[in-house]
């Protein structure tokens, strides 16, 4: 299986595109597309918590949903007031104050988790769920992406073979609920490569926590993580079985911008593609690129490094 999960994709197919540069990007230019991002994440999950005003709502799903009511409008408002100081011109200091005050509510709104007794309602809670990994995620990767020229790159020679185990152990602490889909393919000879282990688990990180964001959340997501060596080249890859990409929106991302050109999924749209955007941007600075293929809708995705 693992020679099969490497070697399948033809980097000339239109199923399969290759990600080597990305366009240069202005600090004002960030700040409005990590502004508008955030603010329509927010606004998503005030619009979710009035669900609980409606009269054929049950009692479970109402006292949930008025819990955390509270706690989302104060960083709507905390929001909105700061983002109107900084509207012209892009200041750090504004976007820290804003991610910082985020978080700490955010941890307060992650304190009042869905009650099982509420599945009549499973969708409008797992719209919820979504909305609030969004916010997390995104409150993850703005700092990484407003400094992304900042990073010291330290590359260093390892066995992929033992890292990769050590790499997804360490994301599995932050997916208790998905942890054991990932599976890990053994390679019986050493796979080395120069890399730098900071970026490259991020990358992995990014990947998997898609896979899991874009599969059916009644499906396992059966996410398989390989590598290997062929032609020159060295491939770390994540593959997954969920909804796929269309081979209309794989030749979209070779001109790629951060934010919401990396959503093509409207349904399961709460992802702030931030994290694709640094994991392009992380593995260009490591002098690998990135490669993403699908056989299309529904059909699954893998994602890889190539070095």
């Amino acid at each position: 299986m693992s020679e099969e999960i490497f070697t399948e994709h033809d980097p000339q197919s239109v199923n399969t595109v290759a990600i080597k540069s990305l366009p240069s990007i202005s600090e004002e230019d960030k700040f409005k597309c990590v502004t508008h991002d955030l603010g329509n994440i927010i606004h998503a999950l005030s619009n979710t918590c009035n669900f609980a005003k409606l009269p054929d709502i049950s009692l479970l799903t109402k006292v949930h949903l008025l819990s955390i009511k509270d706690d989302v409008d104060k960083i709507q408002k905390y929001f909105e007031t700061n983002r109107d100081l900084a509207a012209e011109k892009y200041n750090s200091a504004i976007l820290e104050n804003i991610l910082d005050y985020s978080k700490v509510e955010l941890s307060i709104i992650n304190q009042h988790p869905i009650i099982d007794d509420t599945k009549d309602e499973y969708g409008l809670l797992k719209k919820l769920v979504n909305q609030k990994e969004a916010l997390r995620e995104e409150l993850a990767d703005i700092p990484q992406f407003m400094n992304l020229d900042e990073y010291p790159v330290k590359k260093e020679k390892i066995d992929l073979v033992k890292a990769i185990p050590t790499f997804i152990d360490n994301i599995r602490s932050d997916i208790h609920h998905r942890e054991h889909h990932l599976r890990v393919i053994p390679n019986e000879k050493p796979v080395e490569c120069e890399i730098d282990v900071t970026l490259t688990e991020k990358i992995l990180e990014n990947f998997i926590f898609n896979s899991i964001k874009y599969t059916n959340p009644r499906k396992e997501p059966n996410i398989v993580i390989s590598c290997g060596q062929i032609d020159g080249h060295t491939k770390i890859s994540v593959t997954d079985f969920g909804i796929g990409i269309s081979a209309k929106n794989l030749e979209k991302l070779k001109k790629i911008k951060p934010g919401k050109e990396t959503r093509f999924a409207k349904d399961v749209a709460e992802g702030s593609g931030f994290g694709l955007y640094n994991s392009i941007a992380y593995a260009l600075k490591m002098g690998a690129y990135i490669e993403i293929h699908s056989e299309g809708e529904g059909r699954g995705t893998t994602c890889s490094i190539v070095f």
